[in-house]
């Protein structure tokens, strides 16, 4: 509710702020107003106050941060073994030229190399990522990984993925 309160006044807020560059009594004045409005919207959401919603929201978000990092490793997973079988399918078709093989063998060695190495990475990152949340936190998000990642992104809907003709979750 905090996300759709805050979306509600955003546009006004931040039209009526764009005048201001934060010098003089004014210019003072109308942050501490533009504050209080954002605070009373999340506390018309039920937190105590601003600082308690930037918590919760931070805690929130290392979590689903986590669990939209592990969904897409496991979708980079499934193309990486999808793109291996399209490989290995042209490889073994007897009508490609063997001079087109040669550089279907250099593709495959070279995605193969590139997914390791950018793998290795992600999974460092992850390992991070994965201090900021604990699972009690993230068996919450991902139950409710629908409504978070709407509030997110806003209510966008996220199409489904495919690659090669196959839905990547």
């Amino acid at each position: 509710q905090a996300y759709k309160n805050l979306r509600k006044i955003a546009p006004e807020l931040a039209q009526r702020m764009s005048k201001y560059n934060g010098q003089g009594e004014e210019d003072i004045n109308a942050g501490i107003q533009g504050y209080a409005e954002l605070e009373k919207a999340v506390k018309d959401a039920g937190f105590k106050d601003m600082p308690e919603f930037v918590r919760v929201n931070a805690k929130i978000a290392w979590a689903f941060n986590y669990l939209q990092g592990q969904r897409g490793m496991a979708r980079f997973q499934k193309m990486q073994d999808i793109g291996m079988r399209e490989f290995d399918k042209a490889l073994a078709d007897p009508n490609v030229p063997e001079q087109t093989k040669a550089e279907l063998r250099k593709g495959k060695e070279k995605a193969q190399t590139e997914y390791a190495k950018n793998k290795k990475w992600a999974d460092i990152t992850m390992k991070g990522v994965r201090l900021f949340s604990d699972e009690k936190t993230k068996g919450v998000i991902e139950r409710h990984r629908k409504e978070i990642e709407s509030a997110y992104t806003g209510g966008l809907e996220i199409p489904e993925a495919e690659f090669f003709g196959e839905k990547l979750e």
